[in-house]
């Protein structure tokens, strides 16, 4: 786990921080699933555990590499065979 991550829970506040982007984007992240969150309570606040949202940095990064190896790739072109 990266330096810059805490050892506790992080808010949505503070996910948004880390990742430099809306309160907002973080809440569709959630509730897209794409960022795996808990609530505390029934109606409680969102919290997402650190090593979580270090393995969804990591897999946005696999994401970025793919599709760029994907559009170096020969096979990228499936024009007509």
């Amino acid at each position: 786990m990266n330096d810059f991550l805490p050892a506790r829970f992080l808010s949505i506040s503070e996910t948004a921080d880390l990742l430099s982007v809306s309160i907002t984007q973080v809440y569709n992240l959630v509730h897209r699933s794409e960022l795996a969150a808990i609530r505390v309570g029934k109606r409680g606040p969102w919290r997402v555990d650190p090593r979580v949202l270090q393995a969804f940095i990591d897999d946005q990064y696999e994401l970025v590499h793919r599709s760029a190896l994907w559009r170096q790739s020969e096979f990228a072109d499936t024009g007509a065979l």
